[in-house]
């Protein structure tokens, strides 16, 4: 099938059971806030970015370019209040990801990584991301 909701849905639920905290899908719902520990510190929470289908270069069909083989892309940004939380949390993700089977797509593969951090001065505490970047082969079953 060449829709990648299920992928996508199948990895966004690795995740969440993975973790035992918020996990959001391209941004923090307006109707959500962040959540804090009784000590003042931000929970911890992570944000999934999903791309593709893109068709694969190595496996055409003839008539129906629907039974290609596609490209997944996820992005997975890791927030915590403390930097090196956000470090363990990406760690741990990174395992989870990187180990993950499911119906219609191959392993995730790292494609890529960084780190930074925002602050604000009004509103939210400084918050550490860990970001990092998988791809998975899908449409395998046509």
């Amino acid at each position: 099938m060449i829709n990648p909701t299920s992928v996508f849905e199948q990895i966004k639920n690795a995740v969440s059971d993975a973790v035992g905290y918020s996990v959001y899908v391209a941004e923090i719902p307006e109707d959500k806030s962040l959540e804090y520990y009784e000590n003042g510190l931000m929970k911890p929470f992570v944000v999934l970015y999903f791309g593709g289908p893109i068709r694969a270069s190595q496996d055409h069909h003839l008539n129906d370019s629907s039974r290609d083989t596609t490209i997944l892309y996820v992005t997975v940004e890791s927030y915590a209040a403390r930097a090196w939380d956000a470090v363990q949390a990406k760690g741990h993700l990174v395992d989870v990801l990187t180990h993950i089977t499911g119906d219609n797509f191959t392993r995730p593969v790292l494609s890529g990584s960084m780190s930074y951090s925002r602050a604000s001065n009004t509103v939210r505490p400084t918050q550490y991301i860990e970001a990092f970047s998988i791809i998975t082969y899908s449409n395998l079953s046509s």
